[in-house]
This record gives structure tokens, C-alpha cells and sequence, in this order.
């Protein structure tokens, strides 16, 4: 009898946990981000495919339609420290869901912006919201997935940044020379409203749930990053990335903070670490 009661009382223990797990739909909000993902970079690439028809229309040269650039990742870079601390004292889930919103309205601005400083300042927006994405969702995935998958998880959610990219091309390309160079951008922003509203709905997992390792300063210490060789590997791979357009050459300089720290950094600091399973493993 007393092993019976136990035996009830250890399952007990364990089903509320058991529970909270399989309820975290981790396939389905990773389907849900990589959208975003894939929205995200369409976004950022249909500007090079309709840059002639700006130019046109506006009157402006090479360099000013590389400063729509210029701008979006100055404010993207100065943005993604910020959203890190945000992710640690609210729901991440209503950052990113915000910041869908956000980059979306901002996006389907362009259908009535009719002059360059009107173009300047979407692209100045359209980097704020996208930062408090990029930062934090990566780290959402992670703490769906146990270290042991989320190599591969991770390689599912950022293959959307290839894709999406070349997407915007084609699209931008197709739509912009039959309908004009704003419909691109109304197609890229929509459904950014839908997958938005539809993140509001998936549960917040709890953060480092799946994690094993054990902390470490160079782990979990801004400061200690400097001696992670796994973190500089990755960091230094995509500190400059060149990237042709119609107008000339673009260099995108990829500010650490940006596309390293915040995403690595600990709770209490910034998110939670994104990519522990993959690099740190």
C-alpha cells in the first residue's frame, strides 16, 4: 500500500511537468518564426529590387538610396542592445509579436510615403522593430528544443535568411515593374499582421529549461564573451558582409551587438543564450 501511494505521489510530481511541455507546441512556433524570419529578409531585399523605379520617380542618386540602408542599420544596431534587457523583464512572446507589428505597419507605410524623406524615415522604423525580432527570437527557439536538436532547429529558423533574401528580389522584381515599386512592399508587410497576432497565441517557454552546461563567466558574463572562442568564431564570420546592389557596392558592417552579444547574452543581462546547443556544445 505504501508503495502504491508513493508510486501515485512520484506521478504526481512529474505530470504537471510532462504536461507544460508537450503544450509548448514547439514545431508550431518554430513554423510560426521562421515565417517571420523569411518575411523579415524579403523585406530587406525588395529595396534593391525596385531601386530603379525609386530613383526614378523620387529623382535621387546612388548614394542617397544607399543611405535608406545606412539608416536602417545604424537604428537596427543602436535598437538590438536594448531589446535584450526587455526580454529578460517581459514576455518575449509580446516583444516579438510587437515588433511584427511594428516592422508590418511600418513596411505598409510605403504605399503612401511620395517623398525620399518619407522613405528615410520607414527605413528608420522598419530597423527598430525588426531589431527586438532578430534579438529575441532566436532565443525563443531555443528554449523549445533540448541542446542535443536545436542545432538543427536553429538551422531550420535561419535558413529563412537566404531564402527570404532572394525572395525579395523575384517578388520585388515581378510586382514592382507590372503593379509599382510600392506593392512589393505591401505583399511583404500583410502577412507580417497575421503571424504576429498568431505568436500572441503560442505559450512562453520557460527560459533555459532544456539547458545542461553549466554557467560560466565565459557563458554568462558580457565581458567574458571576449574569451569565448565559439562566440568570436561566429561573431567575426558575420562582422562584414558585402552585398551587391543595382545602385553599386554596399558593405554591411554587422555591429557586434547586433548580430552577437545581445543574442548570447544571459538572464539578467539580456536573452537568454540562442545558439548554447549548436556552438557551445
Amino acid at each position: 500500500m505504501a508503495f502504491l501511494v508513493c508510486s501515485f505521489a512520484t506521478c504526481a510530481c512529474y505530470i504537471p511537468r510532462l504536461v507544460n511541455r508537450t503544450r509548448l507546441y514547439p514545431r508550431t512556433a518554430l513554423a510560426l518564426l521562421t515565417a517571420l524570419n523569411l518575411l523579415n529578409y524579403i523585406d530587406r531585399s525588395v529595396l534593391n529590387a525596385v531601386q530603379p523605379l525609386v530613383q526614378s520617380e523620387f529623382h535621387v542618386n546612388d548614394a542617397q538610396i544607399g543611405r535608406l540602408t545606412t539608416v536602417f542599420l545604424i537604428f537596427y544596431t543602436i535598437s538590438a542592445p536594448v531589446m535584450g534587457p526587455l526580454a529578460d523583464r517581459y514576455s518575449r512572446r509580446l516583444i516579438i509579436a510587437v515588433g511584427a507589428f511594428a516592422w508590418s505597419g511600418f513596411t505598409l507605410l510605403t504605399a503612401i510615403t511620395h517623398t525620399y524623406s518619407g522613405l528615410l524615415i520607414r527605413h528608420t522604423l522598419v530597423g527598430i522593430g525588426e531589431a527586438s525580432f532578430v534579438t529575441i527570437s532566436p532565443t525563443f527557439v531555443a528554449d523549445l528544443f533540448p541542446e542535443s536538436k536545436r542545432g538543427r532547429v536553429l538551422g531550420v529558423f535561419y535558413m529563412a535568411i537566404p531564402v527570404g533574401f532572394a525572395l525579395g528580389y523575384p517578388i520585388g522584381g515581378y510586382f514592382g515593374t507590372h503593379f509599382g515599386w510600392r506593392t512589393p512592399f505591401l505583399i511583404a508587410g500583410i502577412p507580417g499582421f497575421l503571424l504576429g497576432t498568431l505568436v500572441l497565441f503560442l505559450p512562453e517557454p520557460e527560459r533555459g529549461q532544456f539547458d545542461t552546461l553549466k554557467e560560466t563567466p565565459e557563458r554568462g558574463r558580457v565581458l567574458g564573451l571576449a574569451r569565448n572562442p565559439a562566440f568570436l568564431a561566429a561573431t567575426r564570420s558575420d562582422e562584414a558582409t558585402p552585398e551587391r546592389s543595382e545602385g553599386g557596392e554596399v558593405i554591411q558592417l554587422k555591429i557586434l551587438f547586433a548580430s552577437g552579444i545581445v543574442g548570447f547574452c544571459p538572464p539578467g543581462v539580456a536573452a537568454t543564450p540562442a545558439l548554447s546547443g549548436f556552438l557551445l556544445t
